[in-house]
């Protein structure tokens, strides 16, 4: 018996011997300051057209390096390029990258064979792949077919310009004069045109060719003015287009050059850019005149006094030069035949149309024949009128009506409208916008997402389901996931980016966001067909993403252009995002594999529900730390801004905080961090997050692990003034850190904004994210309920508030008015002003910002000695001198 119990503690001490050692196996060092922002993470990937090869890129800022690899998605093979951009050719049959500041490396993707070239400046590989051009230091340009070797050679060459057909080359060079020249050479004999050069030192640039490549334009500046050439395949030179024609558009606009756009697809026309040739009269007496005639605030027009530049459109058969852009004019869209213009005489955001006749919107339909301009819809808020877009073909015109809540067709040659969706039981309107009254206005962000080809039907997005819509009306709209999102509350979209356009019954990968979980993945359905969508892959984790979470926008999945392969992202809260390859969206393979996150005690998210305390089921996502240990009692610090749990499977990275808190960095050294999503009531959105917030706190506190005693705030922003506001309607809370936050709502109504071109706020409070519904003098007691500065004698609260001079967004007077109430009635506040920063910091500020918030939340929440700028302040006389972090 006594041997039993002898071996029994011997094997009870090894085990805890060994679960000790475990223990310090896995016990990870909380994430330091130090690699704040030095976080290594994979950029810049691409794929081969073939989809058996990949370039991927590790970008590590903390040791300044950013390698790029070519990895083989068959094999083992893989090549490190050094930090140095490379590319396949389209052929999938080299990848080609500069090595040193002039060593061209030429690797056959077959045999892994380099070939090398010295004394490279520049080179550009064709659009099929076939060619390579590159530049020596002796101005020698070298083309060589990477097929049969044959290289052909030219001297003199200043630049070159691949045409995208193959079959020439542009060339700059200059004559014994040194005059400039342009000329065509073949790439199959080297035989040279000379097509243009230079008179009376004129200079030629902007070079466009068109799609198929049987047309060059150019624009040559001389003597102070630019005009148009125009080189014709076949042809022996270039001659000038449309030259009386641009003298003859306006005294006040000269040519500044060919628009990106270029040719239209059809070659016929081409898109050029006029600009004015002096932004306004000089001011000698130095005096702005406010008149409330002017459709902008003084404000908003010295914003905006730069030269403006206006696009129109080139005919190339008949030289017949059309302005498009008339000022205020904006080009949404444009085809072979129409252009889609919409005036926006107010601001594109926070405008004055709902109340300001003179800044109501337009959508005009241009004819590129002869110029005819015809209104599709007036009286509109601009944000709905940036929302209409032409069909490829230039059939139909698709617009969203907010009054009558559905999608229209307007038929371009007959001007016939139609209602497409009237029959679709569905909100059109963006998700994440339903609680600001403008949020009617805005539909679904690119809701256009796709055609069938012939403008046969237009692939249309709700916010939640996708449809198939006939704009002629003739054949019943299909919903292709069968109402499934509306049902389960899940956001469907197209998983390869917009605007792509389909045969008709090709099958479609759906990405497929769970509004309620917050998983993420794919699914797929037929064009046509109307039943559920086939579930491909749904998980903890995000794929691509949502356009819902404005600090994570969806990373789309890359398609190798001539193979069913794709490139995924993934990440989870506790996994960095890394690459994925897959044929299926069903299996994933992987391609890269960093992880430095395991380096350090990370975190782990969990999705919390409750009610508030008008019964409201609400959400937030509980951030806890990898070692959490539930027998301990952790701090919590509450972090917020308007909604974030769509974020709860988005991988943060460790950085210096520049006005919101660094989530990673808190929960890796102690603390538990939530944020809570708010839902606000009209008129009374200071009182929507106190309920919010309170009722969360008072939930999390009867979990076993919270420390109830001690839970902090903090928010920028918006999130600065909620923070406020809380602090001055409960003392629940132990400490708070508000960055650039408002403090008074009836100062501020009247303001104007410097970061959004001078506008007005007043839209802010009446129609947008201030969300008060009215103005000050038809409901002061809103403005009044809503601002903190009426309560801050209620402040119980220790708080650190960071506002800096000149913050362009909101005032520094609105943090300076809340301080010196907080000063003047005895309350702990400390407040930090950046010289360097704005509305928010970055830098040395951003670091200086991070620390002390920390040492602030230490003290009051973790009961540690306060530093010494929190004991004792800092005299201005030691500003940038005393060691204030001991």
């Amino acid at each position: 018996m006594k041997r039993f119990i002898f071996a029994l503690i011997l094997l009870l001490f090894h085990i805890s011997i060994f679960c000790q050692n475990q223990k310090n196996i896995f016990k990870k060092t909380p994430i330091e300051l130090s690699i704040l922002g030095k976080w290594p993470s994979v950029s810049s990937i691409s794929v081969s057209g073939d989809g058996n090869y990949v370039i991927y890129s590790i970008n590590n800022p903390a040791t300044s390096t950013n390698p790029f690899y070519v990895q083989s998605l068959k094999t083992d093979w893989n090549l490190n390029v050094g930090s140095v951009p490379c590319q396949f050719t389209a052929d999938s049959k080299y990848v080609i990258f500069k090595k040193g500041k002039d060593s061209l490396t030429v690797m056959s993707l077959d045999n892994k064979q380099p070939e090398f070239i010295s004394n490279v400046s520049s080179f550009k590989i064709s659009n099929g792949g076939k060619w390579i051009a590159y530049l020596d230091n002796q101005k020698k340009l070298t083309l060589k077919n990477l097929e049969t070797k044959k290289e052909i050679f030219f001297e003199s060459v200043n630049g070159y310009f691949l045409n995208p057909n193959e079959n020439s080359l542009l060339l700059e060079s200059n004559q014994s004069n040194g005059n400039q020249t342009l000329l065509v050479a073949s790439f199959y004999d080297g035989r040279t045109t000379q097509i243009w050069n230079a008179q009376e030192g004129g200079r030629a640039g902007n070079y466009f060719f068109s799609k198929e490549g049987k047309q060059l334009a150019f624009v040559v500046e001389n003597k102070s003015e630019n005009f148009i050439w125009l080189y014709k395949d076949g042809e022996t030179h270039a001659s000038e287009i449309a030259k009386e024609k641009l003298k003859s558009v306006s005294q006040d606009l000269f040519l500044s050059g060919i628009n990106y756009m270029g040719f239209t697809e059809d070659g016929n026309k081409l898109f050029i850019e006029l600009k004015e040739k002096t932004a306004g009269n000089s001011n000698k007496e130095g005096v702005d005149v406010w008149s409330y005639t002017d459709t902008r605030l003084q404000s908003q027009q010295l914003k905006q006094l730069k030269p403006k530049t206006f696009i129109g459109i080139v005919s190339i058969a008949d030289d017949k030069l059309i302005r498009l852009e008339q000022p205020d004019d904006k080009l949404i869209s444009c085809t072979n035949d129409y252009a889609l213009i919409a005036n926006i005489r107010g601001d594109m955001t926070y405008d004055e149309w709902y109340w300001n006749k003179a800044v109501k919107s337009s959508v005009y339909l241009v004819c590129l024949k002869n110029g005819e301009r015809k209104l599709i819809r007036d009286s509109l808020p601009a944000v709905l009128a940036s929302s209409y877009w032409l069909s490829p073909e230039g059939k139909y015109v698709i617009f969203y009506d907010a009054i009558k809540k559905s999608y229209f067709s307007h038929e371009t040659g007959s001007g016939k409208e139609r209602n497409i969706t009237q029959s679709i039981k569905a909100e059109w309107t963006r998700y994440d916008k339903r609680d600001i009254r403008m949020g009617k206005y805005m539909p679904i962000f690119c809701a256009t997402a796709g055609w069938l080809k012939d403008d046969k039907a237009v692939i249309l997005y709700s916010q939640c389901d996708v449809f198939q819509v006939d704009p002629s009306g003739k054949a019943l709209p299909i919903c292709l996931t069968n109402g499934l999102g509306k049902n389960k509350n899940v956001e469907f979209r197209l998983a390869i980016e917009n605007n792509q356009i389909f045969d008709g019954d090709e099958e479609l990968y759906l990405s497929a966001f769970n509004r309620v979980n917050k998983n993420d993945g794919f699914f797929k359905v037929k064009l046509g067909e109307r039943k559920n969508p086939e579930l491909l892959t749904a998980e903890a984790a995000i794929y691509k993403g949502t356009w819902e979470d404005e600090r994570f926008p969806p990373v789309y999945p890359i398609k190798a252009n001539d193979a069913g392969i794709y490139l995924v992202r993934k990440m989870t809260a506790s996994e960095s995002p890394n690459y994925f390859w897959t044929k299926d969206f069903k299996g994933f393979n992987r391609i890269t594999n960093v992880h430095p996150e395991r380096e350090s005690n990370w975190l782990t998210t969990e999705l919390i529900n409750w009610k508030t305390s008008d019964g409201k089921t609400c959400q937030g996502i509980l951030y806890k730390p990898q070692d959490f240990d539930p027998s301990k009692k952790y701090p919590v610090i509450f972090h917020y801004y308007e909604r974030v749990t769509e974020a709860l499977n988005a991988f943060i990275v460790p950085e210096v905080s520049h006005g919101e808190l660094n989530i990673p960095y808190f929960v890796s050294n102690g603390y538990l961090v939530f944020t809570p999503d708010f839902h606000y009531v009209e008129g009374h959105p200071g009182n929507s997050v106190l309920n919010t917030v309170v009722s969360a706190a008072q939930y999390l506190s009867k979990l076993p692990y919270i420390d109830s005693r001690h839970i902090g705030l903090q928010g920028h922003s918006r999130g600065g003034w909620e923070t406020n506001f809380i602090i001055t309607h409960t003392s629940v809370f132990a400490a708070a850190v508000s960055a650039s936050g408002m403090s008074d709502y009836v100062s501020l109504y009247n303001e104007i904004r410097s970061f959004r071109q001078g506008v007005s706020r007043q839209a802010a409070f009446e129609i947008f994210y201030q969300r008060i519904g009215a103005t000050l003098w038809e409901r002061p007691d809103l403005f009044i309920e809503n601002s903190p500065i009426f309560k801050v004698n209620k402040t119980t609260t220790p708080v650190l508030m960071m506002c800096n001079k000149d913050d362009d967004d909101v005032p520094f007077e609105q943090g300076v008015e809340f301080f010196t109430a907080l000063r003047r009635l005895g309350k702990k506040a400390w407040m930090l002003q950046y010289d360097q920063g704005e509305h928010i910091v970055f830098g040395d500020a951003a670091q200086d910002f991070t620390i002390r918030m920390r040492q602030f939340f230490d003290c009051y929440l973790k009961g540690e000695k306060p530093s010494k700028w929190i004991a004792e302040g800092v005299p201005v006389k030691y500003k940038g001198k005393a060691n204030v972090f001991e």
